[in-house]
Formats: structure tokens, C-alpha cells, sequence
């Protein structure tokens, strides 16, 4: 099983997009029906093997610092192609939940943080102000060009990172009539599920909903809210 991205919107994210136009392998993956539902999957990060490389600095953003060997790792698009991981098989049989005939054609994915990290420390406990303005900048730019009907991010972490800017100014923010969460000004409202390959994607209480469960909640907000951009 393998999905191809289309690629009518790239000129305009790397018109847009700085990052895009130095690190054009992370372009988000856009399903081909992705305008039917207009869902927007966000995960985590990239990880490169760590017996082949080291850890990256902020110069990743300016400069083309991978090898040839290793550009696979951060490939958006190619990791969806190839369909190995776990991870995407976890999002899709959730997403056959809400309706059999719905599956990553449908959706446009991409990973919040825009540096590939070697484990989990790296990002959790090494989160620099540079990373964040990046990945506020690209999430907003995608925001303005996918216009999205809903947001789920799929990872705690990078829901949590959304919270504040770069300069600690709080830009995400609860919808209590709503139930769900905006940044700044957008209309488009933005959930969170837990990561599909951790413990508590599938883990059953009788009071807290598991990550699935997160999910197929936020999934049900495409077929009744109508967003206005």
C-alpha cells in the first residue's frame, strides 16, 4: 500500500515557505481527494538513525546539512509512499472508523518539528526558540494555503509546543462553546489525540478517552461543523 502526494500546492509553499525552499523533502504530504474533508494530521519529527549521524543544531535550517544516505529519513512524502511504518496504519484504521472509504487520499500530514531529531530527548528535552519559530511559521503558512477544515495533531508534545510562540506570547487558545482549540485569529478548530504508536492510543478507562477515542472525535467535527475561512 503506497499514496502519492499531489503536488498542485508546492510552488506556493516554497514561495512562502523559507524552509520549504532549503529543505524541500519535508513538503507535507497532501492526499489527492485531500479537498473533499480538508483533514490536517500533524505527528512529531523525523528521526534519524543515531549509529549514523549526529545531532543537528539550529544551522539545519539554513543549510543542506544530510547526506545523500539519509535524506530518506526526513522525506514527508516518501515515508507516506512506502507505508512501513506503524504509525500511518494506526491513523488509517481509525480513520476507516469514521467511514470505509476514508484513508490517506483524504488527508494532508506533516511532522511539527522541522528538524529531524536522533531519539525523543532530542525533542523533548531540547526544544530551542529557533525550532519553535519555525514550526509556528510553517504550521501558520499551512494554515493559510491548505485551509483546513479541522486540525488534529497527533502528538502531545507538538500540540503543547503550539501554546506559545518563539517569545513566550500565548497564540493557542481553548473555544469553550466550541470544545475545541484556535490559534490566533484562524477560524479552523484544532484538536489533539495521543501519538498512535504509544501506550495510550488504544489503553481503556472508564473517565480519561484514549488516543483512538480523541481521534474519532475530532474526526466527526469534519462532517458537521461548516468552517469559514
Amino acid at each position: 500500500m503506497s499514496y502519492k502526494s499531489q503536488t498542485k500546492y508546492d510552488e506556493q509553499l516554497k514561495s512562502s515557505v523559507h524552509h520549504f525552499r532549503i529543505h524541500e523533502p519535508m513538503l507535507p504530504f497532501i492526499g489527492e481527494h485531500y479537498e473533499k474533508h480538508r483533514i490536517l494530521l500533524i505527528s512529531e519529527s523525523h528521526y534519524l538513525p543515531e549509529s549514523k549521524n549526529k545531532e543537528l543544531d539550529n544551522s539545519w535550517y539554513e543549510t543542506r546539512v544530510l547526506s545523500a544516505e539519509l535524506n530518506s529519513y526526513h522525506n514527508t512524502r516518501g515515508v507516506i509512499h512506502d507505508f512501513k511504518h506503524r504509525l500511518f496504519a494506526n491513523i488509517q484504521k481509525e480513520l476507516k472508523v469514521q467511514s470505509q472509504s476514508l484513508n490517506f487520499k483524504f488527508v494532508a500530514w506533516y511532522n511539527f518539528f522541522q528538524k529531524p531529531a536522533l531519539h525523543k530527548s532530542t525533542i523533548k528535552n531540547q526544544i530551542t526558540k529557533k525550532d519553535i519559530q519555525v514550526s509556528h511559521e510553517v504550521f501558520e503558512k499551512l494554515l493559510d494555503i491548505l485551509m483546513p477544515n479541522v486540525v488534529i495533531f497527533l502528538s502531545k508534545l507538538a500540540f503543547d509546543t503550539l501554546q506559545k510562540d518563539s517569545n513566550g506570547t500565548y497564540v493557542r487558545k481553548y473555544d469553550p462553546e466550541k470544545k475545541c482549540y484556535k490559534f490566533k485569529e484562524y477560524k479552523v478548530p484544532i484538536y489533539w489525540a495521543h501519538h498512535p504508536n504509544s501506550i495510550y492510543w488504544n489503553r481503556k478507562t472508564k473517565t480519561v478517552a484514549n488516543g483512538a477515542q480523541r481521534f474519532q472525535n475530532a474526526l466527526e467535527q469534519v462532517f458537521t461543523l461548516k468552517i469559514k475561512h
